[in-house]
This record gives C-alpha cells, sequence and structure tokens, in this order.
C-alpha cells in the first residue's frame, strides 16, 4: 500500500509541468532585442567610418536610442 501512495505521489509531481518563463517576460525581452538592433542599424547609416572615434559615436548613439525608445537605463542589460 505504501508502495502504491508513493508510486501515486511520483506520478502526480512528474505531471506538473515546469513552469516556463511568462510570456510577457519573453516579450519584453525580444523587444529590448529588436530596438538594440534597430538601433545599431541606425548608428551605422549615421556613422559609417570605421575608426576608434566611428565606434565610439555609434555606441553613444545606440545607448542614447535605447534610453529614448526603452524609457529608463534599467532595461538596458549589457553592452
Amino acid at each position: 500500500m505504501r508502495l502504491c501512495t508513493f508510486l501515486i505521489a511520483a506520478l502526480v509531481v512528474a505531471a506538473v509541468p515546469i513552469r516556463a518563463p511568462r510570456a510577457a517576460n519573453a516579450a519584453q525581452i525580444q523587444h529590448v532585442w529588436v530596438v538594440t538592433d534597430q538601433c545599431r542599424k541606425e548608428s551605422f547609416v549615421k556613422f559609417p567610418d570605421q575608426t576608434s572615434e566611428g565606434q565610439q559615436q555609434r555606441n553613444k548613439y545606440v545607448k542614447a536610442c535605447k534610453i529614448k525608445r526603452l524609457g529608463s537605463a534599467s532595461s538596458l542589460g549589457q553592452d
């Protein structure tokens, strides 16, 4: 009887799905990726030169663009 109860409990635990990330978080992460990609593409259009100064200008533009479009610096992630 104890073995049967244990097996039933084990099956119930195994049947419970593992929590997946909430869809809202996935959508937010996807949005940040899309905005970052758009900002990087725009930075290469605005500053096409392949010098260290051009790279610095592109980095500044991308950070400013992400802050403007995402609304806060906390959602920028790591660069």
